[in-house]
């Protein structure tokens, strides 16, 4: 028996209020009758839940409250405090209801922004999600909130029209078999993100209309509760750094490294740059440590010598994961090993990530580290952009299938190069690499699968003479923001062939929407990109459902795209990224816009410097090129075109015209790479390839190979200081001190002989072969090559002028490796090896390099995969001037720099 308590009035009339609720609820489940919900926001008790979100957050107010109500007396406040992101979603659950054609729901909302967007969640009990288990769910969207200050009526109507439509995208992502049949709606959601700051909501009068409610057998899997946060909780203080699979997450949040090598500049000053994190060469000092709290930039760093776990639990917050080391070689990883032992058991509470650079055993070092830090630096060297992304991919198969990977971006000549100027007697600033150039190779790396970037950097960004660097990597730091949400988490699509003949496409698919990464650079853009084509191109997208719109990113705005056909979207200006965002998803879109727009004027304003500073530097350079009777036709009027569209499309964007003021900035790029890729044409006619001569690996330093060439066309080179290189005898390769090296593997066989096969010049040449034990396993990435046999060294003494020469056959294209046959010089190093992966015949080879140390020079020739290649007529001569008259070659080229 109930005792009798003494009530007031007023809390009669609540309690019989909530017991007509309780039967108006209870009467429903029982039939399958149409009626009406309504939830008036009158009671004490707060029913709205924070969802999901992904951006940081902190709980300001949430509460019933009397000082702003549509009807009755009260309504439900929701307040708090918002970062950098896309959504903050908060749910309201109601009781299972049918789709039917009747159902409508709507609620009365007040805020202070706009964009705010009511959702449903409908429940698919007939179809499983496939990793959890649970049954599927798809986003109803309703109408948007676009009355700042005012009530509005949000509400979600045509249910099973909607519902049809996300029917088509599920099955395209999780099969035919997606069953929407039995369908229901267990809650609405509401996205009451309006922007970074604070957030204020106010709900009233929620009314489900058309009610039908569902049965039990199809709610017996509700969806999991939405996630409350306490009164005084927040993201902010101590940071959960986790993998999930290859996704980091930062508060169960996904995060994007965008890193940057380190060299003492100001932490707030890289921030205000757009990087997140920096990578330091060794471990953090107190200082950093205090500084990077303070900014809120996180730090990749070795790990110190640990006193105590205490140390490592307070001291280093700002950690986001220890390295492990960089360039790691086999030799290497025992130690290796131990170190990541010794750093988990004093981390074991935070378990922060551990990150490594391997060059080979990626398999191994993959087991030891959670990230594998990919590092290649394409620019300016043989290996094209292309190849550089399928040498990326390729890594990655070779590693454990959990294992996340990072990737280095190259911003400047590689050190190699550097010293062959340096050694050529360049004496002056080097020269930069053209923005567009490290733009591809960003943009080539996310579309192989990286979750983080790291750019490369020799010297603080801080300098004046790094202004531009600065300054690039700030736009492109501005690009990877925009396209974070793909590059946290998204999962590489698989294209068709169609789709990958036609531009080398890449799909990065999240839920929501597919990220369309159309890659186009030529075989030879890592040395100076081609001038822009101007014809359409059709791109066949079979894996797209027709219902997503299409949208081209541009730096101005999100510009729609026709698909004339249903898998089939038409691009012009083909040459160079395109990005086009495919999605049916309105919060994508509106991410993309706002974002697009909060950025314009920064980014035009760091094209337009960028744009500036390359002109300038080209028509330097081609001044002197017409100086040394090297004429470029129609240069003044081509370099005045450029200045011409450049102070055009500054005053069109002055006027409020950007998309006009984007096209006359591509208009300018365009005659700058015109005016380029002619000059760089005309000076390596006369090669086999560009890196036979390191001044012919980038436009800014042909007026020193035009002051080279000419002095060597009147200078005498030895006769051929190399033994052995006729190849006519097995025993006079062995005497001579050439040697050769081979992977150890059971499983590939290899061979290196004197073969009367084939021959450029005498009885015979050197024949290179690999090839698998068993044919029918054959792998389909080759780690390290084989085999390789280097030369008999050859003494020289620094800056002295070596010519290599040679003939290579190759008929049939190297499998399992983009290196094809390398060779490699001591002097120029990997970065600029010449790589020739098939030949119609036999193909020369010529290398023109300094000696950059007292070291005798070597030849290595390395087999990189499966396959065969000959070897002939291998030549080493050195240029007969003596030290003084390379010391005049020397001075002569620094004055042409000047």
């Amino acid at each position: 028996m109930l005792k009798s308590m003494d009530v007031t009035p007023s809390t009669r009339i609540f309690l019989a209020q909530q017991l007509t609720w309780v039967l108006c609820l209870a009467s429903l489940g029982a039939t399958t009758a149409k009626a009406a919900i309504h939830e008036g926001f009158e009671s004490t008790n707060s029913t709205w839940k924070f969802a999901a979100t992904d951006c940081a957050i902190t709980k300001l107010n949430h509460e019933r409250t009397l000082e702003r109500r549509y009807t009755g007396s009260s309504s439900e406040r929701v307040s708090f405090l918002a970062g950098q992101g896309t959504h903050v979603y908060l749910a309201h659950p109601i009781q299972p209801a049918r789709i039917i054609d009747e159902l409508s729901v709507s609620v009365w909302v007040y805020g202070e922004k706009r964009g705010l967007q009511l959702r449903a969640v409908a429940v698919l009990p007939r179809s499983q999600h496939p990793e959890t288990g649970r049954p599927l769910e798809a986003f109803l969207y309703g109408t948007t909130y676009e009355t700042p200050e005012a009530w509005q009526r949000l509400a979600i109507g045509e249910f099973k029209t909607k519902l049809k439509r996300q029917q088509a995208i599920l099955r395209s992502q999780f099969g035919p078999q997606v069953d929407t049949r039995e369908a229901y709606i267990d809650r609405i959601e509401i996205n009451a993100y309006g922007g970074p700051g604070v957030n204020n909501l106010w709900f009233d009068d929620l009314e489900v209309t058309g009610f039908a409610a569902a049965n039990r057998a199809e709610a017996t899997s509700p969806s999991p509760p939405a996630r409350e946060l306490s009164s005084n909780e927040s993201v902010i203080g101590k940071p959960i750094v986790e993998l999930h699979g290859n996704v980091l997450t930062v508060n169960r949040r996904p995060f994007v490294p965008r890193m940057v090598e380190y060299h003492g500049e100001s932490f707030h000053w890289l921030k205000s740059l757009g990087f997140n994190a920096v990578k330091l060469p060794a471990s953090p000092t107190n200082e950093q440590l205090t500084q990077a709290a303070k900014v809120g930039m996180w730090i990749v760093a070795p790990p110190p010598f640990f006193d105590n776990r205490r140390e490592v639990e307070k001291a280093y917050d700002p950690v986001l994961a220890w390295s492990l080391g960089n360039r790691l070689s086999e030799q290497e990883f025992q130690a290796t090993q131990e170190l990541a032992n010794e750093i988990r058991l004093l981390d074991a509470r935070n378990r922060r990530p551990l990150l490594c650079s391997p060059q080979n055993n990626i398999w191994n070092y993959s087991g030891v580290a959670n990230i594998v830090l990919l590092d290649d630096s394409p620019l300016l060297a043989s290996r094209s952009i292309a190849d550089y992304g399928k040498r990326l991919r390729n890594r990655q198969q070779l590693s454990r299938m959990e294992s996340s990977f990072w990737a280095y971006i190259q911003t400047e000549p590689s050190t190699a190069l550097l010293r062959q100027w340096s050694a050529l007697g360049y004496s002056g600033m080097p020269p930069s690499l053209e923005p567009n150039q490290v733009r591809a190779l960003l943009l080539t790396a996310i579309a192989s699968g990286v979750r983080g970037i790291c750019f490369k950097s020799t010297a603080p960004l801080d300098r004046v003479e790094s202004r531009a660097r600065a300054q690039l990597l700030q736009l492109l730091n501005l690009e990877m923001i925009l396209l974070e949400p793909w590059i946290a988490a998204a999962k590489q699509a698989d294209t068709s062939p169609e789709e990958k003949h036609a531009g080398n496409v890449q799909i990065l698919e999240t839920d929501r929407s597919r990220l369309v990464m159309i890659l186009q650079p030529s075989k030879t853009d890592q040395y100076v990109l081609e001038p822009v084509n101007k014809k359409s191109i059709s791109v066949d997208l079979h894996s797209s459902p027709s219902t997503e719109q299409a949208y081209a990113i541009t730096p101005y705005a999100l510009k729609s795209i026709r698909r004339p056909h249903r898998v089939r979207l038409i691009l012009n200006d083909t040459k160079g990224a395109k990005l086009v965002v495919l999605t049916q998803d309105p919060l994508v879109r509106n991410y993309l816009m706002r974002h697009i727009a909060s950025h314009r004027d920064i980014s035009f304003r760091l094209h337009f410097s960028l744009l500036e500073q390359q002109l300038q530097e080209t028509s330097q350079v081609a001044k002197q090129l017409q100086g040394s009777q090297q004429a470029l036709p129609n240069l003044d009027k081509r370099l005045a075109l450029a200045n011409n569209y450049l102070r055009r499309g500054q005053q069109l964007l002055l006027d409020g015209d950007p998309e006009n003021a984007w096209q006359q900035v591509s208009l300018a790029q365009n005659e700058i790479r015109v005016i380029r890729r002619a000059a760089w044409q005309h000076a390596i006619a006369g090669f086999p390839s560009p890196v036979a001569s390191p001044f012919c690996t980038t436009f800014s330093t042909l007026p020193l190979h035009w002051a080279m060439a000419s002095k060597m066309r009147q200078a005498q080179w030895s006769q051929n200081a190399l033994p052995a290189g006729d190849f006519e005898s097995l025993e006079h390769l062995q005497k001579s001190h050439w040697q050769q090296h081979r992977t150890a593997s059971e499983a590939i066989q290899t061979r290196v002989e004197i073969s009367l096969k084939s021959q450029r010049s005498g009885r015979s040449s050197l024949r290179l072969f690999a090839t698998p034990v068993d044919l029918e396993r054959e792998p389909a990435v080759v780690e390290s090559p084989p085999i390789q046999i280097v030369t008999a060294p050859i003494n020289t003494h620094p800056g002295q002028i070596v010519r290599i020469h040679g003939w290579v056959k190759i008929p049939q294209s190297i499998r399992g490796s983009t290196n094809g046959l390398t060779i490699v010089d001591s002097f120029g190093q990997e970065p600029l090896a010449e790589r020739i992966q098939v030949t119609k015949d036999w193909r020369e080879f010529t290398l023109y390099r300094a000696a950059t140390t007292n070291m005798p020079l070597t030849v290595a020739f390395a087999l990189s995969g499966f396959g065969e290649a000959w070897l002939d007529a291998v030549s080493i001569s050195l240029l007969q001037e003596g030290r003084p008259a390379a010391e005049r070659l020397s001075k002569r080229i620094s004055a042409t720099a000047d």
